[in-house]
């Protein structure tokens, strides 16, 4: 049954070329993380700097409430920061998790990367020196501690002898004198300008984590279990102790002398504000009696300074903690829209939200070679689906609209001139890809059972067949595909060449274990595929060419060392080139004399599309980026937020938006 449209809502915004704002520097759009939020350090300058499982970096001002710069620094999560006291500098911790450790230093900045340092393992810690010319890190061997020059990244040697596993350093304010606290139970001074012990080791609490110190250095606190510990610095006693059911998280707050404590039992999750009070060198802890209210919003990390308590949650929200009333605003969210799926038509880009939103873009940019536009016109579609679906456009400017979570479920014609979706047809399981099948209009469905049909443009199932497993397929003659799937079964091969008539199917001879994108270019006639091979023992997707009479003949064209499951590629059916975002690192053209990378945008480029002369990437963090084909510039990278607000930010500095999305867009 057909929903019945609500009205359009029409958001029509003309900007004359006179009205274009010129930038003189870098425009940053005020949006938090896409993933959870995974480390948070907050320096006395009113900066806050905070890292993601996006592999992102953002610094904040926190009094102005503005971000200040956003760094893609990975595409692997970032697990710990650590913030330089004095320049723009942060340290990070890339990793998969696995096999994969690098420490890196950038400057926030120039956004460059100064050095990176293949590491063995996630460092028990990562902190800057008081003056910031050491970074020091920790690892779990008897020479624990690596200290490192933070302008060039070699090793310096400060302590000449190895004494274990270290968790925590305290480094006095002239970088005289270490302290260095053991998880075995053990606090151990050190002459930095001589490597020496300057004491013997004094015996202390064993098994503290999340250790912090005061800024005289007479106290540490730390927790283990579900009690926070206060131990003198001084013999190592325990001077304070706290129960708290469901400890998760604390942080100190040197300026006011107060102790932020996350805690959760069963699904309630609470934030608590413990005095710190020193008494004739005692010390004790007083809970305040205000808690601090969370509502639905679930932090699982905290960082208390100059006493502003911030948070972050797995949603990538950032949440400020006010302590007087107890409340909790949101200081940061994602602000770009969650974009499934794009395409283009004649009339503009259509965008498909994960949500099952539909929106519109309408622009004489999408009918230019890249050049500024002079309007843009949004318009929101009452979608069919309550949930993320697909499109691909049709040889008269319609869309094809297709269910990618869940079936069976209709198929629609979208009208975009009028907004209206006309059903079509059925299928029986999500859709996984979609596409032209060829110059007369036809589309080419793939669906997550293993059918593979050819639909006229009227919605029309002209050919059908199924295999288990098929991923992607590519038409590669009039009745025949190649279908991408993985290497199981009777027929022991990754590509399969269907005959859409008669169902014969027969192997393609190919060395990858899975193939999950296809695609098959007339004028060279040559069938490109990404999948993953297995070589030496390890998992590599790899990006090949096939030819001959059957597709016998494979070349390795690019590998990336690891999965990229999300990447893609895009050949240009009028030509011969061939557009790929393998590798994370950007977006490369392939042609007959080898891979050129196109201009450089700070976002990681994903799914790829061609339009007249632009090429457009759907980017990680749901933005869209697009190149001239001609030249490979990239032009401008394009946010739908998620209240319906837009803007194209040109890499000149000139921007289009929405009138309130300028609230979102910084200018340096």
């Amino acid at each position: 049954m057909i929903r019945r449209l609500s009205p359009f809502l029409f958001l029509t915004l003309v900007l004359i070329l006179g009205s274009i704002l010129q930038l003189p520097a870098e425009v940053t759009v005020r949006s938090s993380h896409t993933a959870s939020i995974s480390s948070m350090e907050r320096r006395m300058d009113d900066l806050l700097a905070t890292t993601s499982e996006d592999g992102s970096v953002k610094i904040w001002n926190t009094r102005e409430g503005f971000l200040v710069s956003s760094i893609q620094a990975s595409h692997l999560a970032i697990p710990k920061l650590a913030i330089h006291p004095k320049l723009p500098r942060v340290a990070l911790v890339t990793t998969d998790g696995i096999n994969t450790f690098r420490l890196e230093l950038w400057d926030w900045e120039t956004k460059e990367q100064i050095f990176s340092k293949k590491i063995e393992e996630i460092p028990l810690f990562i902190a800057f020196s008081p003056s910031g010319s050491l970074l020091i890190y920790a690892k779990t061997d008897w020479q624990s501690l690596i200290f490192l020059n933070a302008e060039k990244g070699f090793e310096e040697h400060k302590i000449k002898e190895g004494f274990g596993i270290v968790s925590a350093v305290f480094i006095t304010a002239s970088e005289k004198t270490l302290l260095a606290y053991t998880p075995s139970g053990t606090l151990r001074y050190f002459d930095l300008s001589t490597g020496e012990a300057k004491a013997n080791p004094i015996r202390t609490k064993s098994g503290l984590n999340q250790v912090q110190f005061t800024d005289d250095g007479l106290f540490l606190f730390g927790k283990e279990g579900n009690t926070l510990y206060a131990v003198s610095l001084v013999n190592g006693s325990i001077v304070a102790k706290q129960d708290i059911k469901g400890l998760l998280s604390i942080s100190y707050d040197p300026d006011s002398s107060n102790m932020a404590v996350l805690s959760q039992q069963a699904a309630e999750t609470e934030l608590s504000i413990f005095s710190v009070i020193r008494d004739s060198g005692s010390l004790r802890f007083e809970k305040r009696n205000l808690p601090i209210k969370t509502g639905r919003y679930i932090p699982h990390i905290i960082s208390f300074r100059d006493e502003m308590l911030f948070s972050g949650d797995n949603e990538g929200e950032i949440l400020l903690h006010q302590l007087y009333s107890g409340e909790t605003v949101v200081f940061a969210r994602p602000r770009i829209a969650a974009i499934a799926d794009f395409d283009f038509s004649e009339r503009g880009m259509l965008l498909s939200l994960k949500s099952g939103e539909m929106v519109l873009i309408e622009s004489d940019l999408f009918s230019t070679n890249g050049n500024q536009a002079s309007f843009f016109r949004t318009k929101r579609l009452n979608a069919p689906y309550n949930a993320a679906a697909g499109a691909v456009v049709l040889k008269d400017g319609s869309f094809l609209v297709f269910p990618t979570a869940s079936a069976p479920a209709p198929l629609f014609r979208l009208d975009p001139s009028l907004g209206t979706f006309t059903r079509i047809g059925e299928v029986q399981s999500p859709v996984v890809e979609a596409g032209n099948a060829d110059l007369e209009g036809n589309i080419m469905l793939v669906e997550a059972s293993g059918r593979v049909s050819i639909l006229s443009p009227s919605g029309r199932k002209n050919l059908s067949q199924s295999s288990f497993g098929i991923r992607s397929a590519a038409k590669v003659s009039d009745t025949n595909i190649i279908a991408g799937r993985s290497n199981t079964g009777t027929l022991s091969s990754s590509l399969l060449r269907i005959d859409m008539e008669t169902g014969e199917t027969v192997p393609v001879a190919n060395k990858d274990i899975l193939v999950f994108r296809t695609t098959y270019n007339d004028i060279t006639k040559s069938l490109y595929t990404l999948g993953y091979e297995e070589r030496r023992g390890q998992l590599r997707t790899v990006l090949k060419s096939h030819d001959g009479h059957a597709f016998e003949r494979e070349f390795t064209l690019l590998t990336y060392p690891g999965e990229d499951p999300d990447a893609s590629f895009v050949a240009d059916p009028n030509g011969t080139d061939l557009y790929t975002s393998l590798g994370y690192s950007g977006v490369l053209l392939l042609k007959w004399d080898g891979f050129t990378p196109l201009g450089r945008i700070e976002h990681i480029p994903r799914r790829l599309a061609l339009h007249k002369n632009l090429l457009f990437s759907l980017n990680r963090d749901y933005s869209i980026s697009m190149w001239s084909k001609n030249d490979g510039r990239a032009l401008l990278t394009f946010y739908l937020f998620d209240d319906s607000n837009w803007a194209a930010v040109y890499e000149d500095g000139a921007t289009f938006s929405s009138p309130e999305a300028k609230k979102l867009l910084h200018t340096k």
